[in-house]
Formats: structure tokens, C-alpha cells, sequence
């Protein structure tokens, strides 16, 4: 390897492209469809609104033989859990309780996968930005997430603690306003850390990152 290894990246705005879809197939859109359906069809109504969703985009998806992201895999199968919960209980609570239990089972996942050389935060990773084979599978960048697996883990657990305490001791809508904002905001000071972690480790490595020069003046 030389002093120096440049690695080119797409535009900024395939980044945005690529993340913006994948966050709103797989998060963003269940959740606007079940605050809806719960206003006009209760609570098995808001279920199945979120679920069918989920499905029918992973279904395409198989159908069509395009790609599955990782983050649409994990979400719809908490999502077939969550559901199943709700209408055979019939509780909301026990339904937004599930998000603060799965917060702690992603979070440990984040950990238990690196020992068999394997991470998931590279896997997420690669559903909100496009990452050239030359970036992926250089050895430096993997022993990267595997380090950084350990931030998101910390991140997960922790949103996990929070909401539910925050479920157990406020109200409902107290808690989908407060804890929702928080646990986002967790998410967000995780991806700022990570990228300047990201940023700091390629430069030690003597590894620089290019977009193009239109993109750049843009």
C-alpha cells in the first residue's frame, strides 16, 4: 500500500437519495401509517396499516429480485413481533413497549455478531450510504466498525433504558412526542460521532475520501 490510497465516492446527493428511500420504506412511512390508521380505524387497523406496509415493500422487494436492505429486514421482522403483540393483547402500551425491548435486542446484536467477525452496524451502514468495494472491503475500515459497533451499542441500550422508563412513569402522548425526539437525537449524535471517528481513522490510515469535484462546488 501506498503513503497515500484515495478512494472516490459517489455524489453527495446519491448518498441522500439512497438513505432518504431506505429510511422512509422502512421506518418513517409504518409510522406515519399507523398514527393514521389509529385516528380513523383503532388499534388493529393502525396494526395491520404498519405491518402491510412492511411486508408488501419486502415482498416487492423478493418479487422483483432487487436488493433487500438490511435495516427493512430487522424492521419489519421487530414490526411481525410488535404486531402479533398488540391485537392479542389488545394494549397500546404492551405495543410501544416493544420498541423500548427491541432497542436492547439491536443493541446487543451490535456486540454479539463480532466475534464471528461480522458486523451490523456495516451492514446498516451500507443501506444509507453508497460505499464503493474499494472503501467496504478494505481490512482497515472493517476493524473501523467493528470499534464503532460498541458506540451503537452503548446508543441502543441507552434509548432503550430511557423510553422505557419513560413509558412506565408519563403519558402516552408525553412519551411519543419526549421519547421519540430523544431517542432520534441519540441516533443523530451517534452518527456525528461516527462519522468524525470515521473521518479521524482513514486519515491516520493515510486513506483519503473524494467526491467528485461537481458535487463539491455544488
Amino acid at each position: 500500500m501506498s503513503e497515500h490510497t484515495t478512494i472516490h465516492l459517489p455524489a453527495l446527493g446519491v448518498h441522500l437519495r439512497h438513505g432518504v428511500k431506505h429510511l422512509l420504506e422502512a421506518t418513517l412511512i409504518p409510522l406515519g401509517l399507523f398514527y393514521l390508521a389509529m385516528t380513523f380505524a383503532g388499534l388493529h387497523g393502525a396494526l395491520f396499516a404498519a405491518l402491510g406496509w412492511s411486508l408488501a415493500a419486502l415482498g416487492w422487494r423478493a418479487v422483483t429480485r432487487r436488493p433487500i436492505p438490511t435495516v427493512l429486514a430487522l424492521m419489519t421482522g421487530l414490526l411481525v413481533v410488535r404486531t402479533a403483540v398488540g391485537f392479542a393483547t389488545g394494549s397500546v402500551f404492551l405495543y410501544f413497549l416493544s420498541p423500548s425491548l427491541q432497542d436492547f435486542v439491536i443493541g446487543l446484536a451490535f456486540v454479539a455478531l463480532l466475534p464471528f467477525r461480522r458486523s451490523l452496524i456495516a451492514k446498516l451502514a451500507g443501506d444509507f450510504c453508497v460505499f464503493p468495494p474499494a472503501l467496504t472491503g478494505n481490512p482497515r475500515v472493517k476493524r473501523f466498525f467493528h470499534r464503532v459497533s460498541v458506540l451503537w451499542s452503548s446508543v441502543f441500550l441507552a434509548s432503550g433504558a430511557l423510553t422505557l422508563w419513560m413509558l412506565a412513569n408519563a403519558s402516552l402522548g408525553s412519551y411519543l412526542l419526549v421519547g421519540t425526539a430523544v431517542s432520534y437525537a441519540l441516533i443523530a449524535l451517534a452518527i456525528v460521532v461516527s462519522l468524525l471517528w470515521f473521518r479521524r481513522s482513514l486519515r491516520g490510515e493515510g486513506i483519503r475520501l473524494r467526491l467528485p469535484l461537481r458535487a463539491a462546488a455544488a
